[in-house]
């Protein structure tokens, strides 16, 4: 698979709180694992440090776990630990964890938060809702699809959605305008409209994942 990462930091800031990592499940699938950590309190660059801490140590421990299971949708619980220490430390947790069987083409996300994640195929751009009419940042909802050869995977972070009213409309017309699935091109080209939105400076920490599915 064809995966292309894109990654800005907030305006002044040299910390990262989002973070990626691929790997696989026990029977070999691929996985992603993006994990997204915001302190309670006012942002700051001591503030910003121990998110990234966090949101690293948390990466770690989704990996791990991933790496010890066959299907993530069967272990929702077992990201208690996580999340609980977490809100010890007065932090918002978000994780977004996708699953891709190269044989089959079956995708799964396992996520706690409104993380935006599209599919496109064909000439379609479908939203995968995980039906979260609230954030409580401890449920975590699932959600299966059948992928097909070429389907395009996109990610962005909250820092993307916040610089739009709408996301679902910008991602379409980002993805519309540019007429090119390829991942490099593509998650440049979102990361460089979003900050448009900004007026030219990042004011949030934005990544864009896209994933471009080919079946073995």
């Amino acid at each position: 698979m064809n995966i292309q990462l894109k990654a800005l930091k907030e305006n002044g800031s040299k910390i990262h709180t989002e973070f990626v990592k691929d790997t696989s499940t026990k029977l070999g699938d691929f996985a992603l694992i993006f994990t997204d950590n915001n302190t309670i309190k006012e942002r700051g660059e001591e503030n910003l440090k121990v998110s990234s801490k966090m949101s690293a140590n948390n990466s770690l421990i989704c990996q791990s776990f991933v790496n010890k299971v066959d299907d993530i949708t069967n272990y929702t619980r077992g990201f208690k630990e996580v999340l609980t220490n977490a809100i010890k430390n007065n932090i918002y947790s978000h994780f977004d964890i996708i699953t891709i069987d190269g044989f089959t083409g079956e995708f799964k996300t396992l996520k706690n938060s409104m993380i935006s994640t599209y599919i496109k195929t064909g000439k379609q751009i479908l939203k995968i809702n995980t039906n979260f009419d609230n954030i409580d940042f401890v449920t975590f909802r699932d959600c299966k699809y059948q992928l097909k050869d070429d389907d395009v995977i996109i990610v962005v972070s909250d820092g993307v959605e916040y610089s739009t009213n709408n996301c679902d409309m910008f991602v379409k017309r980002v993805v519309e305008n540019l007429k090119s699935d390829i991942p490099e091109k593509l998650s440049n080209k979102l990361l460089e409209e979003a900050m448009k939105n900004y007026g030219g400076i990042p004011n949030e920490e934005m990544t864009a994942i896209v994933i471009k599915v080919r079946k073995k």
